[in-house]
């Protein structure tokens, strides 16, 4: 029994059904659209190290933002500060005006602010970045909207002290102790001063009411010092000074504040990959 031409039929069979599975590269539709970018895993990657990167630059321009005004204020408030007689309404007054030029200042750079945040919400077409992407002007305008709201959301005294009190105050201890304590001074207290570790009450501080809550602290004054008077002295690394007290805590409030508005930043661009891997509908 021949079989020869069985198998020869099996074989040619077999090579057609194989040919059929293989697509023809000129037959397919938009095979010769090459589409090029990243990687998921690289996007995720590359968007890691850049935030790394810049990070320090969005914390470092913000606080920039609220310290320049304070130098044209520094003389003043010391000589307020340091005076025989302290003046604690010549001290709001001044206050007052810092703010006044604080928020003149922000207002010149709330369009530098406001590149920040739609660049960091752009930061997403990183993520599995093709060509087709940048196609799509629905993803453009979600991106815009998500770094537009986030901006709007840092003039929320609310929504800017949450993120203060608890980003800002984290990452000030972890990168930069906080060295701070209270003395309370009597002369009736028979052990000594009695001192309290002010670090965890920075949460009360921010740069609005600093003017105000400074001048509840009382001030201690060897003249003015009585049995019936309870003085609160804060110390910073055993230095009393007054001026430097307030320097202090004004630059602690600025870190925490800098810091806060940069996790917004930074949450822009998380926001913006959420959406954009969760939501296929977009372009």
């Amino acid at each position: 029994m021949d079989n020869t031409g069985k198998l020869v039929d099996k074989e040619l069979s077999d090579t057609k059904t194989k040919d059929k599975d293989i697509p023809n590269v000129d037959d397919v539709d938009g095979a010769t659209d090459i589409i090029e970018g990243l990687t998921t895993r690289e996007g995720y990657g590359f968007i890691a190290g850049l935030l790394i990167l810049t990070i320090p630059l969005a914390v470092y321009y913000i606080k920039t933002i609220y310290d320049a005004p304070y130098r044209f204020f520094k003389s003043d408030f010391s000589t307020v500060i340091n005076g025989p007689n302290y003046d604690k309404e010549r001290f709001v007054e001044l206050y007052d005006e810092y703010i006044t030029s604080l928020r003149n200042n922000k207002f010149l750079n709330h369009k530098w602010v406001l590149l920040w945040f739609l660049g960091f919400s752009y930061m997403a077409f990183l993520v599995n970045l093709e060509d087709e992407n940048l196609k799509e002007p629905a993803k453009w305008v979600m991106a815009s909207i998500v770094g537009c709201t986030l901006f709007i959301f840092k003039f929320i005294p609310s929504i800017i002290n949450f993120y203060e009190n608890t980003f800002g105050y984290f990452f000030m201890n972890l990168f930069g102790s906080i060295d701070l304590s209270l003395s309370l001074k009597n002369d009736n207290f028979k052990d000594g001063d009695a001192k309290i570790k002010l670090n965890k009450l920075m949460t009360i501080f921010n740069i609005e009411n600093l003017g105000k809550k400074f001048n509840q602290i009382g001030i201690y004054n060897k003249e003015q010092k009585d049995d019936r008077t309870l003085f609160a002295v804060f110390n910073e690394n055993n230095d009393t000074s007054t001026c430097k007290l307030f320097e202090y805590l004004l630059n602690r409030s600025i870190m925490k504040r800098a810091i806060g508005e940069t996790t917004l930043l930074v949450f822009s661009t998380l926001i913006t990959v959420s959406l954009f891997k969760h939501y296929e509908g977009f372009g």
